[in-house]
């Protein structure tokens, strides 16, 4: 029977490097990340590998954000892996940018979205992402910039001026984000083309079948005005308005990582007409190349 991946927003422990030894007793050379209040073993290191708490990080971040003068902020912590790893949502909703639409007329506002991110097992880099928060519904949407690292390998220290030259680098990344998802709203397709896109995105492997039916159910039936134009836009936001109100709270991992592919495949679809071609191949089509 799987393992059921659990989630909770509880970041408040420690971990500390403990040696790892061999079947002999032997120091192996590894350390063991491991939880002081379960003693579970969260991650393998060598000694050189510098640990940041997570408590510690987002105290630290959140000085940053004063620093910085971001204004106000909304904070949703996700941690999943028993505690190896950790990703903080910060939505700043004052901070935001309008968003121009296909028929080049001001549409949706986005706020800024900052992801903090660390983990005890290394599959996380200590980070910034940068995202979006649509504000009509408040979606979260992802960006394709690339993260913002906030410590020099291996050192466990968060020094400010570091954290603070991360804050502004990903904030200075949003206004090239917001140009590559207005992109998406010139590209007009019609309302089945959307839903041959869905089941080609499953063929891709950015989509489970599950999944695609459940975003086409918002396809059909758009709860917000915004949403009734036909574009890979709208059907992003879609997308994003299950992964956000179904999938985040229990599963927020998987929310981030189909988000991102999603984007991912729309926007290159934007920039290489062969790429939409694939994306609009006739489903039919592909179940008869297939037998």
């Amino acid at each position: 029977m799987p393992k059921i991946a659990t989630q909770t927003s509880d970041f408040d422990f420690t971990v500390k490097q403990v040696p790892l030894f061999d079947e002999q007793g032997r120091r192996s050379g590894f350390f063991g990340n491991q939880r002081a209040d379960t003693g579970g073993i969260l991650g393998v290191t060598s000694d050189r590998y510098g640990i940041v708490q997570h408590g510690s990080l987002i105290e630290a971040a959140e000085e940053g954000f004063e620093n910085a003068n971001l204004g106000e902020f909304e904070r949703n912590v996700y941690v999943t892996g028993d505690g190896a790893r950790m990703r903080a949502h910060y939505d700043f909703k004052d901070q935001t940018r309008a968003l121009r639409r296909e028929d080049r007329q001001v549409g949706d506002e986005v706020g800024l979205r900052l992801t903090l991110q660390n983990s005890f097992d290394r599959s996380l880099r200590v980070s910034f992402a940068l995202g979006m928060l649509r504000l009509v519904c408040t979606n979260g949407m992802t960006t394709l910039e690339n993260e913002v690292s906030m410590t020099k390998k291996h050192s466990a220290n968060v020094e400010t001026n570091f954290l603070e030259d991360a804050i502004t680098k990903a904030v200075s990344n949003w206004d090239a984000a917001v140009i590559k998802a207005e992109a998406l709203t010139a590209r007009a397709i019609e309302h089945d083309q959307g839903l041959t896109i869905l089941g080609n995105l499953v063929r891709m492997g950015a989509l489970s079948d599950r999944m695609s039916g459940e975003i086409a159910k918002v396809w059909n039936s758009p709860e917000y005005d915004l949403d009734k134009a036909r574009n890979l836009y709208n059907l992003y936001n879609a997308t994003t308005q299950h992964l956000t109100r179904n999938v985040e709270d229990t599963r927020s991992e998987l929310a981030d990582r189909t988000s991102r592919n999603v984007f991912k495949k729309l926007h290159d679809a934007v920039a290489r007409p062969s790429n939409m071609t694939k994306l609009l191949l006739p489903l039919k089509t592909i179940e008869v190349e297939n037998n």
